[in-house]
């Protein structure tokens, strides 16, 4: 869904940007260089030609940046003093350049016409007679931009310029930036990723992800999906989160008296997905199995934790203390915030040979151990998840 609403947000932003977007052709005057003083003469030499009155021209060729050889061809040259424009054309030179003759005034004064883009800046120039120059110009357009990632509260800057930070939804939107090539840099802490992007009037939506690194104890939010990490692999990019509340009331493994004395396979000590999965698979299973009916309902991908889970969020103190930090201060429930005496269920089913049936594994503080009791009992219940 969220996915879905990206799309649409984007699509948004593409239709307001382009109407936003600010186009307009600049002509870099200090740009402007003599590239042949001499008379230019020769086989291969396009001479300068002379004005009606026979008067010698000076010729100057205009390089176009980020606009097309059809754009420039369409340019009409508007002149605002008595030059005389003897030949206007445009050439595969060594991008898209028009090529202009004016006659030789002291002050030549014009700017260019565009039926796209409108008018550009007014250029005035001192030429001399046949002498051939160049100088550049560029189509100056400025968008509105969307940066998308997959962490809140990154930073974001464009070309070293601090931009902002990513909200919640892991984005940025960006005005006023021209169209060409930037250099995009998101930093998280002391993560820091870059790209070159090219923004154009069809290229103004950039994605760059953070390739985020946890410890236990880190706040985990993406995709909708909030928790604390509680386990993490050597690289430190996986690892599995407990969520941010547990259930109001303590729960029964489940409610059915036959279920309850039944062996059902959800014996595994550490992939509580798997116990869900055995689980889940059972008939009316949702009015059978509240522990685990409480998990599924906190999204896709929530467990209840097999026992070595459990341990694992549980039994380790340092780790316990430094998860229930971060779940007090992102407004979540701590673990044992009701009790020191709390037990918790796991997904993993046992056999108690001294009443011969089968039990489930909790965990609790107090006896600092894990313990199997009947599955008929109530105890508090927390869901895990995979990152």
């Amino acid at each position: 869904m969220r996915y879905f609403v990206t799309l649409i947000l984007t699509f948004l932003l593409c239709a307001t940007a382009t109407a936003q977007t600010e186009n307009s052709i600049v002509v870099d005057v200090g740009s402007l260089r003599a590239v042949q003083t001499d008379a230019l003469t020769g086989v291969n030499i396009d001479p300068i030609g002379t004005d009606s009155k026979r008067q010698p021209c000076a010729r100057v060729k205009i390089k176009f940046d980020r606009m097309s050889r059809e754009q420039v061809d369409a340019l009409e040259v508007v002149l605002r003093t008595n030059n005389e424009l003897i030949k206007q054309k445009v050439a595969q030179y060594y991008d898209n350049v028009l090529i202009l003759e004016l006659t030789a005034q002291p002050k030549s004064r014009f700017y260019f016409s565009s039926p796209e883009f409108g008018v550009s800046n007014e250029v005035t120039l001192d030429l001399e007679p046949n002498c051939e120059y160049e100088m550049l110009a560029n189509l100056n357009q400025i968008f509105n931009i969307v940066v998308m990632s997959n962490t809140p509260d990154a930073e974001v800057f464009v070309d070293g310029n601090f931009k902002g930070k990513t909200d919640a939804d892991s984005q940025l939107y960006i005005s006023s930036v021209a169209a060409g090539k930037h250099r995009l840099r998101l930093q998280f802490g002391t993560i820091v990723t870059e790209q070159v992007v090219t923004v154009s009037s069809s290229s103004i939506a950039f994605r760059q992800d953070i390739a985020r690194r946890y410890k236990v104890g880190d706040y985990y939010d993406f995709n909708g999906r909030r928790g604390v990490v509680f386990e993490v692999s050597r690289d430190g990019r996986h690892g599995k989160i407990v969520s941010m509340n547990q259930s109001e009331q303590p729960l029964c493994w489940t409610v059915d008296s036959k279920e309850q004395r039944r062996k059902r396979e959800a014996t595994d000590i550490v992939d509580g997905a798997k116990n869900m999965a055995v689980i889940a698979a059972i008939e009316d299973w949702q009015s059978k199995y509240p522990a685990f009916k409480w998990c599924a309902e906190q999204g896709e991908g929530w467990y209840l934790p097999a026992i070595d889970e459990l341990k694992s969020l549980i039994l380790n103190e340092k780790a316990r203390e430094s998860i229930n930090r971060t779940l007090i201060a992102k407004g979540g429930v701590p673990l044992f915030g009701r009790g020191d005496k709390e037990r918790y269920w796991s997904s993993t089913e046992c056999y108690q040979k001294m009443v011969g049936q089968y039990s489930a594994w909790s965990v609790s503080t107090h006896i600092r151990a894990d313990n199997y009791v009947n599955k008929s009992d109530q105890m508090c219940v927390r869901a895990v998840a995979v990152f």
